[in-house]
C-alpha cells in the first residue's frame, strides 16, 4: 500500500481550501482526497495506517508528527481540548468485506495517562450490535504507552469483536471518547489467535485498496493433518492441524471448516491450530472437518478427519452437595449438564437427616447446567444431611436417568473465629454487607466453590467504595497470606482491592500492592496470591489479636471471586484440597482429623520398579472417612477405600518424588498430610554420550546419561587405577572440564 508523503506538516492526501468572501474573511476546510475501499483479502486480513482515512467529517482529528514511535511516523491526534463529540468526531474508513461472521479489531494506539486512553468503535455509523450498551465498545487499555497493540473492549471482557452479517461495503470508525487520544494503525482479522506483536513493533504491512496491485510470492504447506476423532457425547474432542508458510513472516490464517453437503463452510471464530467441540452432541457424529490455511495468492486445505460421537449411557452423578442453614439453601453439583425439566423439579429431592428433614420449596438449575439450587424450609446448624435424587435426567439425546442418587452435607452457620491452625476460609457470597449494592451473586461463571461466585457486572459503574465487607476474627498476630479464587476475561476484568477495617493494608498503601490480580483470561476459577504490584505472595500484617472487616473492593468490574483463605502458614496451598479448596470454616462443620503419611518417610529411598507402602494415620474426629487418596507430585497413585485405607505404589520413574496422602469423608470435605520427599534410583548404568573438545580448545566438554544424582566427578592417571580422585566440583551433564597436561582420565559416579 501506498505511503502519503509529509510536506511541511500536512500530508499530499489533505487539501486546504480557501475561500475569500466580500468582505475579507476566509474559510479553511480540510479533507480527504477520493481514494477506492480498502478491501479484506482472501486471508481475512484489512490493515491501514490512521491517516489513512476516507472521511473526518468535523476535522478535530489531527494529523500527528511529534509523538515518536509511530509506524510510518505518523499518527492521528484528538487534542486535549479539541472539544468534540462521538457522533462527529470520527475518522471513517471505507472498507469491503469478503467475509461474514466475528471479525477482531487490533489498534495501535497511545495515551499519556487513563483520561486519554479509550476511543468510541463504529460499524455503519454506530456501535455494534453485539457492543451498544454500557462501553463494550470503547477501545481502550494504552495509558501511558507511546504506542502499543491492543484489542480490548472496556466492558465485557475479550478482544474486541464486531460482527459482519452480509459481505461488502461497510464504514468502521473510530470516535472521540477521551480527548488526548493518539491512534497509529489498525488491523482487522477473523484469527482470533493472531497477535500483531509476532510481526515486529508495527505489525503487518499494509493490506491494498481496491484496483491496486496484489504482489505475493507466499506459498503455504500443511505440516500436520487432522485425525479421525471419536468421543462419547457431552464430553469433548480436540482436533489439531498445522501448516507453515513461506516467507516466515508472511501472514496466515488458519481456519476449521465443517463439510456441509459438498461445501466446506467456514465455523465462525475457530481457527489456529486446535478445534475443540465440548460439548460434543450427536449432532456431531459423522461430521467431517478439515483445516483451510490461506494468505495472499496461496492456499492450502488438510486431509479431511471424521468425527464419530458415541452415545452416552452412564446416568450423571451427584458429586458435592453444600448447604448453608443461614440462607435455608443447598447447591447440589453434578457431573454433566441436566435436563432444566427435570433439574427444576422439586419433587425429585429429598433432603432427611437424623435430626429431621428439611422441604425442598424449589430447584433451579444454574447457568452451567451442572449446578441445582435449592430453596429450603428452616435447616439446623451442625446436622449432617442427606440428599436422595430421582428421575434426574442429562442432556444426551436418549437422556439417561440418575434414581437413587445420594449425596451428603453439613448444614453450615455463621463464619468462625481463626482456627487453631491459622485459618479462616469464606465464600465470596458470605458477606455481611453490600455497600451499594453493585455486587451481585453470578450462577453461570465456572464452577464456583459453593455454587455461585461474586461479580461487580461490567458496565455497572460504582468505584473503590463499592465493597463486600466481611467481619472477620483473627486470634494469631503478624503476617498473614491471602489467597483469593477468581476469574477474569481478560486484562480489564482481572483485579480487585483488600481493604482492612477501611483502609489498604498497612504494608500495601502504595500503587497496586493492594490489588489482588493475576486471573486474566481464565474462564473459570483458580487459586492465586498475586499482588498487582510487589512480590507473592499477598500477605497482610494482623497487629493485635481481635475482630477485623476485611473488604473486596472494585477496582476493575468483571471480575469473579468465589471464595477467600486467609492463613499463617507460609507452606499452605488451597489447590492441595482439592481446585475448591478447603471447607468454609463455620459453625457446624466438625473440625477435619490431623493425618499423617506414616510411610514412606521423608527423605526414604527406593530402587526403581520396588514396590512403596502408603500409611497413613488419622486422628480423632466427628468425620465419616471414606476414601484416602495419594499422590506423586499432581498425579493421584494409589488409593484407598477400606481401614486402615493403606495402598501401594510402584514406582518407575528414577528421580525425586513429592508426595502426599488426602483424606476425605462421606461430605466429600479433604484433609492433607504435610509432603513428603522421596528418591528413587534407577539402575540404568551410567552412560557417556558426548566427549568434545569447546571452540577454544582448551576445555572438554562432556555428557552423560543413566543413573541418578547427585553425581560425583573423579579423575586418575590411568584407567587402571586402584584409587581415583574425587573432584570438589558441581557435577550436572553437560560438563565443561579444562584441559590439563596430554593424557588424563575422568569418570562420573554415583550412589
Amino acid at each position: 500500500m501506498r505511503k502519503n508523503s509529509i510536506t511541511e506538516g500536512f500530508f499530499s492526501v489533505m487539501q486546504r481550501l480557501i475561500i475569500w468572501s466580500a468582505l475579507g474573511l476566509f474559510l479553511v476546510q480540510t479533507h480527504a482526497q477520493e481514494q477506492s475501499p480498502l478491501v479484506q483479502g482472501e486471508d481475512g486480513f484489512v490493515i491501514w495506517e490512521a491517516e489513512d482515512f476516507d472521511r473526518n467529517p468535523d476535522e478535530l482529528w489531527i494529523v500527528d508528527v511529534d509523538r515518536e514511535g509511530a509506524s510510518g511516523e505518523t499518527s492521528m491526534l484528538i487534542p486535549n481540548g479539541a472539544g468534540g463529540n462521538e457522533n462527529n468526531t470520527q475518522l471513517q474508513y471505507d472498507i469491503i468485506f469478503n467475509k461474514t461472521g466475528t471479525h477482531i479489531i487490533w489498534y495501535r494506539a497511545g495515551a499519556d495517562s487513563g483520561k486519554d486512553d479509550s476511543i468510541w468503535l463504529h460499524l455503519d455509523g454506530e456501535r455494534p450490535p453485539n457492543r451498544a450498551t454500557g462501553n463494550q465498545a470503547s477501545m481502550t487499555g494504552f495509558s501511558g504507552a507511546v504506542f502499543e497493540w491492543n484489542s480490548m473492549a472496556q466492558d465485557g471482557g475479550g478482544q474486541m469483536t464486531f460482527d459482519i452479517d452480509e459481505p461488502g461495503l461497510h464504514t468502521i470508525a473510530v470516535a472521540r471518547r477521551e480527548d488526548g487520544a493518539y491512534i497509529d494503525k489498525f488491523i482487522i482479522t477473523t484469527d482470533s489467535s493472531f497477535n500483531p506483536d509476532n510481526f515486529g513493533e508495527f505489525g503487518p504491512p499494509s493490506t491494498p485498496r481496491e484496483g491496486e496491485e496484489v504482489e505475493s510470492n507466499n506459498q503455504v504447506e500443511i505440516t500436520l493433518n487432522p485425525l479421525d476423532t471419536e468421543g462419547v457425547e457431552n464430553t469433548s474432542v480436540t482436533l489439531i492441524g498445522d501448516a507453515m508458510i513461506t516467507p516466515e513472516d508472511a501472514l496466515m490464517v488458519l481456519q476449521w471448516q465443517r463439510k456441509v453437503g459438498d461445501e466446506f463452510i467456514d465455523l465462525s471464530g475457530q481457527t489456529g491450530t486446535t478445534f475443540t467441540i465440548s460439548p460434543v452432541t450427536l449432532d456431531w457424529d459423522k461430521v467431517v472437518v478439515r483445516l483451510n490455511v490461506t494468505t495472499i495468492g496461496a492456499s492450502a486445505v488438510s486431509q479431511e478427519a471424521i468425527i464419530s460421537v458415541i452415545p452416552e449411557t452412564d446416568p450423571p452423578k451427584a458429586l458435592r452437595a453444600q448447604g448453608n442453614a443461614i440462607q435455608q439453601r443447598v447447591f447440589v453439583t453434578f457431573s454433566e449438564p441436566l435436563s432444566v425439566d427435570s433439574a427444576e423439579m422439586a419433587e425429585n429431592y429429598k433432603i432427611t437427616s437424623t435430626e429431621g428433614g428439611t422441604e425442598v420449596v424449589s430447584a433451579l438449575l444454574l447457568g452451567n447446567s451442572r449446578t441445582v439450587l435449592l430453596e429450603t424450609s428452616e435447616m439446623v446448624v451442625g446436622a449432617k444431611y442427606t440428599v436422595s435424587l430421582n428421575n434426574i435426567a442429562d442432556t444426551a439425546a436418549t437422556p439417561n436417568i440418575l434414581n437413587g442418587g445420594q449425596v451428603k452435607f453439613y448444614s453450615l452457620g455463621y463464619i468462625l473465629p481463626q482456627t487453631e491452625e491459622g485459618l479462616i476460609v469464606f465464600e465470596a457470597e458470605s458477606y455481611d454487607v453490600n455497600t451499594d449494592d453493585l455486587w451481585v451473586e453470578n450462577f453461570s461463571r465456572g464452577t464456583p466453590s459453593g455454587g455461585v461466585s461474586m461479580v461487580l457486572p461490567n458496565g455497572a459503574g460504582g468505584n473503590e467504595g463499592s465493597q463486600l465487607l466481611y467481619d472477620v476474627e483473627f486470634i494469631y498476630t503478624d503476617t498473614h497470606i491471602v489467597w483469593y479464587r477468581a476469574s477474569g476475561d481478560s486484562g480489564n476484568d482481572d483485579s480487585s482491592w483488600f481493604l482492612l477495617d477501611g483502609a489498604r493494608p498497612a504494608n500495601r498503601v502504595d500503587g497496586n500492592q493492594a490489588s489482588m490480580s493475576g486471573f486474566s483470561g481464565k474462564s473459570d476459577f483458580v487459586w492465586l496470591s498475586d499482588p498487582q504490584d510487589g512480590p507473592s505472595p499477598y500477605t497482610i500484617e494482623i497487629d493485635e489479636p481481635g475482630l477485623y472487616t476485611i473488604a473486596l473492593a472494585r477496582r476493575e468490574d468483571g471480575s469473579f471471586f468465589d471464595k477467600f483463605v486467609i492463613t499463617d502458614n507460609f507452606d499452605f496451598n488451597p489447590n492441595d484440597f482439592g481446585p475448591m479448596g478447603p471447607p468454609e470454616t463455620r459453625e457446624g462443620s466438625p473440625a477435619l482429623p490431623e493425618v499423617t503419611l506414616i510411610t514412606p518417610v521423608d527423605g526414604e529411598e527406593f530402587e526403581s520398579g520396588e514396590v512403596i507402602s502408603f500409611e497413613v494415620e488419622i486422628g480423632e474426629s466427628d468425620r465419616e472417612i471414606v476414601r484416602v487418596q495419594y499422590f506423586a507430585g499432581e498425579e493421584l497413585v494409589a488409593e484407598s477405600t477400606k481401614k486402615p485405607f493403606s495402598s501401594e505404589w510402584i514406582a518407575v520413574e528414577g528421580g525425586e518424588h513429592e508426595l502426599r496422602a488426602a483424606v476425605i469423608d462421606d461430605v466429600k470435605d479433604l484433609a492433607v498430610t504435610e509432603h513428603v520427599f522421596i528418591n528413587v534410583f534407577n539402575d540404568e548404568p551410567i552412560q557417556i554420550t558426548g566427549l568434545d573438545l569447546d571452540g577454544t580448545g582448551t576445555n572438554l566438554i562432556m555428557e552423560w546419561q543413566g543413573g541418578i544424582g547427585p553425581y560425583t566427578l573423579q579423575k586418575a592417571a590411568s584407567l587402571n587405577a586402584s584409587v581415583w580422585e574425587d573432584v570438589d566440583i558441581d557435577v550436572e551433564s553437560p560438563l565443561t572440564l579444562p584441559i590439563e597436561g596430554a593424557i588424563g582420565f575422568f569418570r562420573i559416579v554415583a550412589p
